[in-house]
């Protein structure tokens, strides 16, 4: 009869169960850590882009005179193109002067600049399919609901 010996090369189950749990593990804290990373990013680029929006409607604003008081602007989701509305004597797409895109994504295509409002009032307001104003603005306190309006003040800054 000839003697059997059992190879030592190779894993057992139980060392290969382990190295699955502890791979489980990683991931289960490094997923929750990677989207607040994606949701802080995406908050910022939308308070970027709402800077960028203001300051391009304030720039008009100023460049026409007397000639309206608020400007809308179409806002096209899969391009990220703006086009704004005439207004008096102000022209169709003045805004591509000043901002020609901003990111994807939002879900308002519409944003309407009112350049009457305090300081500290909101000016306009934008919507994201991925966030909430509590992750743009930590003083917001609107819903925490994805899609719930982000205002912002004449500046561009989350109020």
């Amino acid at each position: 009869m000839q003697n059997r010996t059992r190879s030592s090369k190779g894993f057992t189950l139980v060392e290969i169960m382990i190295v699955v749990v502890i791979i489980g593990l990683l991931a289960a804290m490094a997923i929750p850590a990677f989207q607040k990373v994606r949701t802080n990013s995406l908050g910022k680029t939308m308070v970027n882009d709402a800077r960028q929006i203001a300051g391009a409607a304030q720039q008009i604003l100023l460049q026409y005179p007397g000639q309206a008081d608020s400007l809308t602007i179409t806002y096209n989701a899969t391009t990220g193109v703006l086009t704004s509305a005439a207004a008096g004597s102000i022209p169709a797409d003045e805004i591509q002067k000043y901002v020609a895109k901003i990111s994807k994504g939002y879900s308002s295509t519409t944003i309407t600049y009112d350049g009457t409002v305090a300081a500290g009032a909101a000016a306009f307001s934008m919507t994201h399919k991925q966030l909430s104003a509590k992750d743009v603005s930590l003083s917001a306190t609107a819903s925490t609901a994805l899609e719930s309006a982000v205002a912002f003040d004449s500046e561009g800054k989350a109020i």
